[in-house]
């Protein structure tokens, strides 16, 4: 568990923009809220990590910034992706917990992805999740 929060807090400060010489990193942070935009209802397990994870970054991210959760579910989570790629501010203040499947979306020609995911960054998964095809030997594939 206290990997997991040393690990959130190293991902929070590397979203940030540089900061000035002159600002801190708890300087920047210090009365910010970061917002998780997580791409389910509540109460989900993507939900209860990124909560999980939102206690762990305001007691560990210099500067002890808010940190709330904003759920966005439906679609696969292409409302949250496409909210924290062209809403939501560029710099460490939202980190998008979206569903394993959103990157897929645009690639797969859906109109409603609204985001490119090769210019989004991957900061790490509360989850290991292994993803399994099968097809019969006489279906046509």
């Amino acid at each position: 568990m206290r990997g997991l929060l040393c690990t959130a807090a190293i991902i929070g400060a590397l979203m940030s923009r540089p900061a000035p010489a002159q600002q801190s990193v708890a300087d920047f942070y210090r009365g910010k809220t970061i917002y998780i935009v997580v791409g389910t209802d509540a109460g989900g397990t993507y939900d209860q990590s990124a909560r999980m994870m939102a206690r762990g970054l305001t007691r560990n991210l210099p500067g002890n910034p808010t940190v709330a959760v904003q759920n966005m579910g439906g679609a696969n989570g292409i409302p949250a992706t496409n909210h924290v790629y062209n809403v939501a501010p560029k710099d460490g203040t939202y980190i998008g917990a979206i569903t394993r499947l959103a990157p897929y979306e645009p690639l797969m020609g859906n109109p409603n992805a609204r985001y490119d995911v090769t210019k989004m960054r991957w900061l790490g998964t509360t989850a290991s999740e292994v993803g399994v095809s099968m097809a019969w030997h006489t279906a046509p594939h």
